[in-house]
């Protein structure tokens, strides 16, 4: 069609379903955007919060990962500048 602007190919849904429900596409988008907040907030600082309750932060998170894919025989663990095993739980 002449004079359409360029689309994502998810556009023609998106407005077909805001043109079904009689809303206009700013309101849709706004509304998208606040209840994708609403579901990824909260999860990502309850799982934080959890995290800290046993002691794990990023860093002991992304050791644990490399200790499992080594003891798979995936990759060798390395130990990031400066870690050493010493005082870490279960070590």
């Amino acid at each position: 069609m002449a004079g359409r602007p360029p689309s994502s190919s998810n556009r023609p849904t998106t407005l077909s379903t805001a043109v079904f429900y009689g809303v206009d596409n700013d309101r849709a988008v706004g509304a998208a955007l606040v209840l994708h907040a609403a579901s990824f907030v909260p999860v990502t600082l309850l799982g934080g919060l959890f995290m800290m309750q046993d002691g794990l932060n990023l860093t002991r998170v992304r050791r644990l990962g490399d200790e499992a894919r080594a003891a798979d025989g995936a990759v060798p663990a390395p130990l990031a500048t400066g870690e050493t095993d010493q005082g870490a739980p279960g070590a």
